[in-house]
């Protein structure tokens, strides 16, 4: 019980913590994919693990930048998973955290695999590729 209350306090920080940055995004992997598909753009999946500090200071730094924001919000879906939920494909049960994956929503084949924190100025440069 104690755990599942841990990870849904989490999960409500991670989302205020996004929309405070005005970063457009989802918890849902279905919701996300629906979306991607809709409106024809790739998904970026941001996932994390809840007492991660790499993953908490991507959050904080990458995900707060504006050109970083800016450029998720007008060509990708974002999504972000809590590495402990069960409700994602298995394909993206990630080795540690963070990992990002970008996804093409059409076949769900995974594009790119980002292992580990990025900062703002690495993520722009791979997202732009």
């Amino acid at each position: 019980m104690k755990r599942l209350l841990f990870s849904i306090v989490s999960l409500f920080v991670l989302s205020i913590s996004l929309n405070a940055q005005g970063l457009k995004h989802t918890t849902s992997y279905k919701q996300g994919l629906n979306d991607a598909l809709a409106q024809n753009k790739p998904m970026v999946i941001f996932m994390y693990g809840k007492n991660c500090p790499w993953c908490s200071r991507m959050e904080q730094t990458t995900f707060s930048n504006k050109n970083v924001v800016e450029l998720l919000n007008k060509n990708f879906i974002f999504i972000a998973i809590n590495q402990n939920r069960n409700d994602y494909p298995k394909k993206f049960i990630p080795k540690g955290v963070p990992t990002t994956y970008i996804v093409d929503p059409k076949s769900e084949r995974i594009l790119n695999t980002l292992m580990g924190y990025k900062d703002s100025k690495s993520f722009l440069e791979i997202l732009k590729l």
